[in-house]
């Protein structure tokens, strides 16, 4: 699976573009954190890798054709889309809510047949939801939410899954269980894009970081080498140091100077 994006604008009706001419590219077993301030243009790139947003100018491949030379239908059979946590509108169970993953392989008057079933069975078995099946999807926490959303992707049979904010409202515990869940799944062969604010947490997740500025790129490349001080103020507009433990892990904090109120 190769999902690529080349030189990608995008504009809503005749304002300026909120994408200007990015590329970008994902395969089967990366993480790609896209990272960016408030109107960067990261829900508009996600939008478009998934087909639901028409490029202005430039292309969207998938395993080289053109995303929209797919039906949407067949888009949806290869790429998910979880969304920002929301509150559901309706008390669905867990397991209904994975099952609406399969629509795209149900007929209008059909029934669910064995295979939609169990491919509801693996994508919860795969986030460890089973025994939570029957619970409302009300009554989950927001990182067992963001599961369900998940394990709704797999379920469609997506091999590329478009993760929007996923941990916006989450605690460390919850961040770390949900991306745990993705990095087993990557290892499996799936390729994730996760649209975030959160630096930290690409270095400790991605095998990608991609920044965009003003609906631009930035800068891109592994973790490691691109997620710097100097990236990190060109972006966000304010310092930052990028701290090494003693064991080699890495973190993000703001810099605090004397001028700064506390």
């Amino acid at each position: 699976m190769k999902l690529e994006a080349d030189r990608v604008s995008f504009a809503y009706g005749r304002g300026s573009p909120c994408l200007r001419g990015v590329s970008f590219a994902i395969e089967a077993r990366e993480i790609a954190f896209v990272l960016g301030a408030n109107g960067s243009g990261k829900t508009t790139l996600l939008g478009c890798l998934a087909g639901t947003r028409r490029p202005t100018n430039g292309t969207v491949v998938l395993d080289g054709r053109p995303l929209h030379a797919l039906a949407a239908r067949e888009r949806a059979k290869r790429i998910g889309v979880v969304p920002q946590l929301h509150d559901p509108a309706f008390p669905f169970s867990v397991e209904e809510t994975v099952a609406l993953g399969r629509a795209p392989y149900v007929g209008l008057f059909s029934q669910p047949s064995r295979e939609d079933r169990l491919a509801v069975e693996r994508a919860l078995d795969a986030v460890g939801l089973t025994a939570l099946r029957r619970r409302s999807t009300m009554r989950l926490s927001g990182g067992e939410r963001q599961l369900v959303w998940i394990a709704r992707g797999l379920a469609q049979g997506a091999s590329c899954l478009l993760l929007d904010e996923p941990t916006a409202h989450l605690d460390p515990q919850h961040e770390h269980a949900l991306f745990a869940v993705v990095r087993r799944l990557a290892a499996d062969g799936a390729a994730f894009v996760v649209a975030s604010h959160h630096p930290g947490s690409a270095l400790l997740y991605a095998t990608h970081v991609t920044f965009l500025k003003g609906g631009a790129v930035l800068r891109s490349g592994l973790p490691e080498k691109t997620i710097t001080a100097n990236a990190l103020r060109e972006t966000y507009g304010m310092e930052f140091v990028v701290v090494t433990g003693q064991e080699g892990e890495r973190a993000v904090v703001p810099r605090i100077s004397s001028a700064d109120p506390r």
